[in-house]
């Protein structure tokens, strides 16, 4: 399955696969911040994705995919935690008058 992600601000259409994926952050060298999307749906999709694709690569066959799993939960835990700190950072609270 093809998936567009936006990574480093550019669109980028790769085939949604463990191993796919993987390649494209690790050889890349991409950062977890620069994985996050526009808006805050985008970015949880984002993360919901990659969890479920290191479901995936576990349940194929644990003893090899375990290097893939571990990569893809790690830049989903980091990009939900960096978004969050982002969202926190940049919220001023509501206006007092």
């Amino acid at each position: 399955m093809l998936k567009h992600i936006r990574v480093k601000n550019n669109l980028c259409i790769i085939n949604w696969t463990p191993n796919e994926v993987c390649e494209l952050l690790t050889y890349n060298a991409i950062k977890a911040e620069q994985l996050i999307q526009e808006n805050k749906t985008s970015t949880r999709k984002l993360i919901r994705d990659l969890y479920l694709l290191a479901c995936q690569a576990s349940l194929k066959n644990p003893s090899i995919k375990s290097k893939e799993a571990r990569v893809l939960r790690t830049y989903a835990k980091t990009i939900k935690e960096t978004s969050e700190y982002y969202d926190n950072l940049f919220d001023l609270g509501e206006m007092t008058r």
